[in-house]
Formats: C-alpha cells, structure tokens, sequence
C-alpha cells in the first residue's frame, strides 16, 4: 500500500463511525493497521518521537523500529507510522524467565545502553530534544520544557536551589549527597528516559525492539539511571536490579536528589 493510499484509508479509519473494526486496537494511543504497521496518534505525539527514532536507527545498532511517515490531521495531532514488531512487552513474559534468561536481556540492554551513550551531542553543553528543541517527561508534568543552555539552568528548573535552601529543616538525611551532586561537572548523554520493561519488546531470547523514545533526548549522564529507576523499580524490582548492577556508572547521589526533588516539587 502507498503512502497515499494509507493515507486515505486512515482517513476512512477515523471519521467513519465503525472506521476502527478495520484494524486492531493496541492501546489507548496505538493501533495497528495490517500486518506489518503501526499507528501512533494520541494528542500528545510530537514529530521529535518519529526524528528521535530515525536518529537513533542511523546512528546505532539498537533495535529501533523504523518510522515510515508522520503527518498532522487538522487538529493538528501528530501521527506516527512505525514498524509493528510482532513482540511481547518484556513486562509481559518476565516471570516466565529463568534468572539466567533475565540477567542476560538485562546485559544485552546495557551493551545497546553504551553504544547510546558514546554518541557525541551537538551540543557539549545543552539539555536538549534531538531537534534541538523542546522534551516531555511525565516527570515533570505535561508540558514541553526547555531547551537549556547548560546542566545549571536545567537543574535550576528541576529545583536544585529550592531543595538546597530546605536542606538542612527538611532533608538532613540527605545533605552529604545532595552537597556531592551540587559541585559535580556532568557529561551530556543522549537518554531514552524511559526505560520500564514495558518499553522493551522481547523474542527469542533477545530484545526485539526498544519503544517509546517520546521523553528521550540529550540529558546530564545520571538521567537514563534516575529515570530507570522511577520507571521500572516498583513494578518489578528484579529488572532494577539487574540494571543497577550491569550499568556503566553508579549514580546514587543523584538517585537521592531525585528523591528528594519529587518530595518537594510537584507540577
């Protein structure tokens, strides 16, 4: 099917009345169109999700699937045309595995972690989307923030300074990591942000694809390990673990003022 043809019949798909009997409900924001394609399309899909995935297929080895269109209806809602890889969420089989089988998919994420993080941002400095624009994080609320200039103006607006001018009434628990984390230089790396088991698609012993890249962009080096922490560690703390163990750096300061940060702030 052209690219226009499919466009005519997503048409059909959504503005006739039994238009979604034609294809396969995946979610409250996913559906699958035939065999061999899926459609992004709630109203928070931004065009960055389809540059960062096509980045990241150029750019590295990971298991990205691959973008075929985007487009606006006239509300203006973004819609992503993707690959559909014929996977089970790792979420979903977890159980099913045995230790040994765990350990090595956890390994074999962090190996496509490294080759990630090896990748040279355009910018040394900037907190940043792919594009050079704006992120998203549920961490943060609904609405797009940034870019920043430097780590500094990022953690200015994350509320680093509010926290440390409560640090001694609020948090003596945590002043020794939280001091460490305020004189720390830190490198950009390019994060997914959002790495819970139910992003990582799983067949055959391997990891088949990693999905949902919308929160992803150029972040301080902790954030991947922050982020994978809030994401995964209380649905299936084993994952966490593992995580823990296999990744590249250790960043448990950081985890603490991320703690406290989500204690103090809310938005």
């Amino acid at each position: 099917m052209t690219f226009l043809k499919m466009r005519v019949f997503l048409y059909k798909l959504f503005t006739q009345p039994r238009g979604l009997r034609q294809a396969w409900l995946l979610g409250s924001d996913v559906v699958r169109i035939g065999p061999k394609v899926l459609l992004k399309h709630h109203g928070t899909v931004r065009p960055t999700e389809a540059f960062t995935m096509d980045f990241v297929r150029r750019q590295t080895h990971l298991p990205v699937p691959a973008v075929h269109d985007v487009f606006l209806d006239r509300r203006g809602h973004v819609y992503i045309m993707m690959d559909y890889i014929d996977a089970p969420e790792l979420q979903a089989v977890w159980r099913r595995l045995s230790l040994a089988q765990r350990s090595a998919v956890v390994q074999e994420l962090v190996t496509y972690l490294v080759e990630l993080r090896a990748l040279s941002p355009p910018d040394p400095n900037a907190v940043q989307a792919v594009d050079g624009g704006s992120l998203i994080d549920v961490r943060l609320g609904s609405e797009p923030f940034g870019p920043f200039a430097a780590v500094d103006d990022f953690h200015m607006y994350l509320g680093h300074t509010i926290i440390h001018d409560r640090l001694a009434s609020n948090h003596p628990y945590a002043r020794e990591a939280l001091e460490r984390c305020r004189h720390r230089t830190y490198r950009i790396i390019f994060s997914h942000s959002d790495l819970a088991p139910r992003n990582i698609l799983y067949k055959d012993g391997h990891i088949a694809a990693i999905i949902d890249w919308e929160f992803s962009g150029w972040y301080p080096e902790y954030w991947e390990f922050t982020r994978t922490f809030d994401s995964s560690s209380w649905i299936i703390p084993e994952f966490w673990e593992l995580f823990k163990a296999h990744f590249e750096g250790q960043y448990d300061d950081e985890l603490v003022m991320e703690h406290v940060l989500s204690a103090e702030m809310t938005r």
